[in-house]
């Protein structure tokens, strides 16, 4: 059996974390986060870039503050958009694309698959940019989403080892 994954879709990621509060936001236009995809021939330019922006927006969502909760009885608490934490149009942060198109030998288009390039990268990226930026406090490890409550309950158990044994 002949397995052929058709897209990689690397990403840099670097966000800027408040130590006092944990709020986080991705970092300045200087620092954006990039991704640079190997995939085959575009047919449609313009389709294969909102593919790719959508799924990093939705990668980021998630890493950031998508979660489904439920109460003690298993009924879901975030079951309408009122409720759901989600990121809006204006809260994404700002990215660049990067164009590495490459040719495949599986078809006779060389053409690839484009529809998860963003989103499989973006949620272990930015999460991974998120405990980076408190790494050098200690920090090793903040469940998704890295919300901001996670992250300051992280920064607090890094700077008070001892709060793990009292939890």
């Amino acid at each position: 059996m002949r397995v052929y994954f058709g897209v990689l879709g690397p990403l840099r990621v670097e966000v800027e974390v408040e130590n006092g509060g944990g709020q986080h936001s991705a970092a300045g236009p200087e620092r954006l986060p990039r991704s640079p995809v190997l995939k085959g021939l575009l047919g449609v330019l313009l389709l294969a870039e909102g593919q790719r922006h959508g799924g990093i927006a939705q990668g980021a969502a998630q890493a950031f503050l998508e979660e489904v909760v439920y109460d003690p009885d298993g009924n879901p608490l975030t079951a309408s958009f009122a409720d759901y934490p989600i990121l809006s149009a204006t809260e994404v942060p700002s990215f660049e694309l990067a164009e590495m198109a490459t040719r495949t030998t599986y078809n006779s288009l060389g053409a690839k698959g484009i529809g998860e390039a963003g989103s499989i990268g973006a949620t272990p990226a930015v999460q991974n940019a998120v405990v980076d930026a408190v790494a050098h406090l200690g920090v090793r490890h903040i469940d998704l989403p890295t919300t901001p409550q996670r992250v300051w309950q992280a920064l607090q158990e890094a700077a008070d080892p001892s709060s793990l044994e009292r939890a």
